[in-house]
C-alpha cells in the first residue's frame, strides 16, 4: 500500500544569509562585518521539517530556483525525510533569499527576494490535490502568493482536510 501523506505543506523555501554588523550601514556606506552564517528556511520548508522531525509523514509543495540553493533545499529535504516529489523547479527566478545584517543591540535590517516563491501558482496546488485530499491536515503560509494558499485552503475544506495557516508575513485576505 502507498504511503499517504497525513500532513500536506504548501509553501515556501528560502536561505537566510546574516551577518554581524557593528551599527547598521546608512545610505551608500559600505561596512565590514563578521560572523556570516546561512541557514535553511522558510516557513513552509520549516513546517515540513518540523513535521518529519516529529516522525509523521508529509508532502511538501514549494518552488525554488534551478540553481546552487535550490540544490541545496532537495538535499535538506532527502536528509529531512521530506517527500519533495511535487517541489516546481523555477527555469525563471532564483531561490529565495534574505540577507540579514543584525548589529550588536539585535536591531536588524533585512532584505529578501521572494524569487521563485512567487511562481508557486493555484494550477500547481490543482496539481497536489490529490495528496491534500488525501492528508489529514494542510498546512499554508502567507509567504507564497494569496491566490495559492486560498486555492489550497479551498481543497482542504471541500476535502474536509484540517487546515492550519501561518498568518505570516501579514496580509489582507479575501473573505
Amino acid at each position: 500500500m502507498e504511503n499517504s501523506a497525513q500532513v500536506a505543506v504548501i509553501g515556501s523555501y528560502g536561505v537566510g544569509m546574516r551577518m554581524n554588523v557593528p551599527r547598521i550601514p546608512v545610505k551608500g556606506e559600505t561596512l565590514t562585518g563578521s560572523g556570516f552564517v546561512t541557514f535553511l528556511g522558510g516557513k513552509g520548508s520549516n513546517q515540513a521539517v518540523g513535521v518529519a522531525r516529529l516522525g509523521i509523514i508529509v508532502e511538501l509543495l514549494a518552488c525554488i530556483g534551478s540553481d546552487t540553493l535550490g540544490e541545496g533545499a532537495l538535499e535538506l529535504w532527502q536528509r529531512e525525510s521530506v517527500n519533495h516529489s511535487a517541489v516546481v523547479k523555477s527555469v525563471n527566478l532564483p531561490t529565495p533569499v534574505g540577507f540579514i545584517m543584525l548589529d550588536p543591540e539585535g536591531d536588524n535590517c533585512i532584505a529578501i527576494d521572494a524569487g521563485a516563491n512567487a511562481e508557486l501558482s493555484p494550477d500547481h496546488v490543482k496539481n497536489f490535490a490529490p495528496v491534500i485530499q488525501r492528508s489529514q491536515i494542510a498546512m499554508t503560509q502567507l509567504e507564497i502568493p494569496i491566490a495559492t494558499v486560498e486555492a489550497a485552503l479551498r481543497i482542504a475544506y471541500e476535502s474536509g482536510v484540517k487546515t492550519i495557516l501561518n498568518p505570516a508575513p501579514a496580509q489582507l485576505l479575501s473573505s
